[in-house]
């Protein structure tokens, strides 16, 4: 790419463009401020997830690279530009994304319990690349075999879940383990935790809105060092 056309975050670094346009109605400016949000989507439930985007935003950014989306590109059409370090092994010195300081995992475990395959993946993605390490079970009865396995740090489950729901699985593992830490995450407006006084998210949230739950998780803990 020229020069001119390179984002400034890699404005020093040698690299190399990758475009990828249609030839539909472009995409408004409105929707493009939220197109990388986790679970953000224009389509009916039943269509779509919101992840696609997100998940690709997610794995660019590692790899030292950016995305821009053009909600219209130069001959028509919606545009993304994915921008990558020609040569990866400059990874290390470029600025680091600032959720990764506020959202540093310090190598703690994390068991995700969530039965969308996607949402999972997504989660799983976005925790093991600001530090946590990630255990996965798609649903409460997984989730309570993982646990016999693994020196479990945090809790991250759905509510909903096959099998066993997220607060009977919580109630389970701090009846083994009273200083587990718990976060809840759920799609639906009237979900609970019943008599569980744990933190809950709702979706759809942010990857920062998730880092910063888990972070608040160890607020004030004199034992909050990794296991």
């Amino acid at each position: 790419p020229r020069r001119e056309d390179i984002p400034a975050k890699l404005a020093d670094v040698p690299c190399v463009r990758l475009s990828v346009r249609d030839d539909g109605p472009g995409i408004p400016d409105d929707v493009v401020a939220h197109i990388f949000e986790p679970f953000f989507t224009t389509k009916r439930p039943d269509k779509g997830s919101g992840l696609g985007l997100s998940v690709v935003y997610g794995i660019v950014e590692d790899h030292g690279g950016l995305v821009v989306p053009l909600g219209q590109g130069s001959l028509g059409g919606a545009q993304f530009d994915v921008y990558l370090p020609a040569d990866l092994a400059v990874r290390g010195d470029l600025p680091e994304p600032s959720a990764q300081v506020d959202g540093e995992g310090e190598g703690r475990l994390v068991l995700v319990v969530e039965d969308q395959r996607r949402i999972r993946a997504l989660l799983s993605h976005v925790l093991t690349a600001r530090g946590y390490r990630i255990v996965e079970a798609e649903d409460g009865e997984a989730g309570e075999e993982a646990f016999a396995r693994h020196d479990v740090d945090v809790l991250l489950c759905d509510v909903n879940l096959p099998l066993r729901s997220g607060p009977e699985l919580a109630r389970a593992l701090l009846a083994r383990r009273p200083d587990l830490k718990v976060l809840f995450i759920s799609g639906a407006s009237n979900d609970t935790t019943g008599d569980l006084d744990h933190p809950l998210i709702r979706k759809p949230f942010t990857r920062a809105q998730l880092l910063d739950a888990l972070v608040d998780l160890y607020d004030g803990d004199p034992d909050s060092t990794s296991s």
